[in-house]
This record gives C-alpha cells, structure tokens and sequence, in this order.
C-alpha cells in the first residue's frame, strides 16, 4: 500500500511539474512537496519520494507572472492528496477555502450538516481525512511578481 501512497503524492507533484514546464504561459505554477523532518529543533526538507507512514508533507505552490500586464482573478490551488489529511492551520497564507471534491470551495474548517437519530439537523466539523484541496484567492498579480502558498499534510498509515 505504501507504494501507491508514494504514486499519489509523486503523481502531484509530476503533474503540476508538468504544468510549469509551458513558460510561455502568462502564469507560471510550479507545485513542490518535501517531507518535513525536525532536526536538533530546526525543520529540515527531504525528498518526497523518502516519505513513510506518519511523516508531514509540505506542499507549495509557487506563482509568477510572465505577462506584460497585471494578472488578475488569481485562484491557487493545492490537491490534498488521498492517503493524506490536512494538518490544520498549516494553510499559508491565511484565510484559505477547503474542498472535498476539489470543485466545491469553502472557509475552514469545513462544515456540513448531519441529520441527528431525532430528525433534527446539526451542524458538524468534517474530518480532515476528506479535505481533497485547498485554494486560496490571490487577486491580482503583478507584472514580474510571484505568490508562494502552502499547506502540509501527514501521511496515513492505512489507505482512508
């Protein structure tokens, strides 16, 4: 199971190197993931592809803007992979939106309602399990400027 674990986090981190490698585009997106270790109190990045069950991921991605004009209505948008969940509060920069279909954004923390045994509704967190983006509302960016965000995430040791 660890190796398609290892497929899902290396597939998006392929998949958004391969979005960058188009530098003619306007915007430029390149999505990075290291595995956070803490050394003698300082956070040291590894590789992704040494990652192990319980290990924190961070994910960043990082804008820039090729165009002669400002760009503007800039959405970024890191996937959570599956067989991770969102560490919460690593969202950065804050606020950011959550999603658990990747098309549906939200403010965190994520809610829903649930309907109680009585028939009631009540409205309930969602477990950080099902978070499968997040995305934040950068607006405009400048001509020649860049924006980075990021969030991390902890590698399950069993599939959700």
């Amino acid at each position: 199971m660890l190796k398609l674990t290892r497929a899902s986090l290396l597939f998006v981190v392929g998949l958004t190197l391969s979005v960058s490698a188009f530098a003619a585009d306007p915007l430029e997106s390149t999505l990075s993931g290291s595995v956070v270790k803490s050394v003698s109190g300082k956070e040291v990045f590894n590789p992704i592809d040494k990652s192990l069950p319980g290990d924190t991921i961070e994910y960043q991605n990082h804008y820039v803007n090729h165009d002669k004009v400002p760009l503007t209505n800039i959405e970024a948008t890191i996937p959570v992979p599956l067989n991770t969940e969102y560490i919460p509060g690593s969202a950065h920069p804050a606020p950011s939106l959550g999603s658990t279909d990747g098309a549906t954004f939200s403010p965190l923390p994520l809610k829903h309602i649930v309907k109680t045994a009585d028939g009631r509704q009540r409205e309930e967190l969602v477990p950080t399990t099902e978070y499968r983006a997040l995305r934040w509302i950068i607006g405009t960016l400048p001509v020649g400027k860049d924006a980075t965000v990021r969030l991390r995430v902890k590698l399950n040791s069993t599939p959700q």
